[in-house]
């Protein structure tokens, strides 16, 4: 072996490799270990809700449940007027159809936003901008059993926990709470919304239970038909970001109602009619 003399490597501490590569390797790095973390807990979250009593729900998260309400932004009128009642006795038989454990207390509130969600602590939000969007009853019937399946399937409940841990872990991944805020897009509750076989089973339950309440199904595809009208001003609700995803809804109903045997029948007229502006 022949030697060969040379100067001594004096940048022993320069790393020799491209720094943006080695940036977004560290980077691709820490996401994987947070997305694996958050998978991990999400699933202890899914099997711990199993262990939430109704009444430990509503101890532990009615105040959150008021923020969440009031951060929609709508305004609670003081009387319950006419319509607020109908809506009352419509949710309480509707609820005949399917006990989810626990008190629904419904909260009607006047917006120009058209939703409906369930927030922890057993209430059910409906904004009044939803009832331009529905036609009949069944329509509003179908969107309420929609949330009453929620709460049956305590989806509420896993939302709201991934959202809290997937906040967390920004937070520790970070070092920092308001970049943990722009990482975690939230409204700590509406990031809850579920996975798309969560959405489902919610239609499922919902299907029954108008089913079971009216012995038909009809108007169960009123709202989501609305969505997917390309003339349909609607604004932007927790159900869809896309008309696409509006059309697929529709058609999974259908297929629903055809495997269960359901036939569609004369929907009720809306009780809300000149009511809302």
């Amino acid at each position: 072996m022949q030697y060969h003399a040379k100067l001594p490597d004096d940048t022993p501490n320069v790393s020799h490799q491209n720094p943006v590569k080695e940036f977004l390797s560290l980077l691709a790095g820490l996401l994987a270990i947070v997305l694996f973390v958050y998978w991990i807990l999400g699933f202890f979250i899914d099997e711990a809700v199993e262990f939430i009593s109704p009444e430990m729900e509503i101890a532990i998260f009615e105040s959150l449940g008021e923020e969440i309400i009031a951060s929609q932004g709508g305004e609670r009128s003081d009387k319950i007027n006419k319509t607020e009642q109908h809506m009352r006795v419509l949710l309480d038989d509707l609820t005949a159809c399917m006990d989810v454990g626990y008190p629904i207390e419904l909260i009607f509130q006047q917006s120009d936003k058209a939703n409906a969600f369930a927030a922890p602590g057993g209430k059910m939000v409906v904004l009044s901008g939803l009832l331009k969007h529905v036609k009949s009853e069944n329509g509003l019937a179908f969107v309420v059993a929609h949330e009453l399946g929620h709460f049956k399937n305590r989806d509420h409940l896993r939302g709201l926990g991934r959202g809290v841990v997937l906040m967390a872990l920004s937070f520790l991944a970070t070092g920092n709470m308001h970049l943990s805020k722009v990482l975690v897009p939230v409204n700590a509750f509406q990031n809850a919304q579920f996975s798309q076989g969560r959405e489902s089973d919610a239609d499922e339950r919902a299907l029954d239970i108008i089913q079971c309440h009216y012995g038909h199904v009809g108007g169960a595809t009123e709202f989501f038909s609305k969505i997917s009208d390309p003339e349909d001003d609607l604004p932007f609700t927790h159900y869809f970001k896309t008309h696409p995803e509006a059309e697929a809804r529709v058609k999974a109903i259908q297929l629903l109602s055809q495997e269960k045997h359901y036939v569609e029948g004369e929907v009720k007229p809306a009780f809300w009619s000149g009511t809302i502006n």
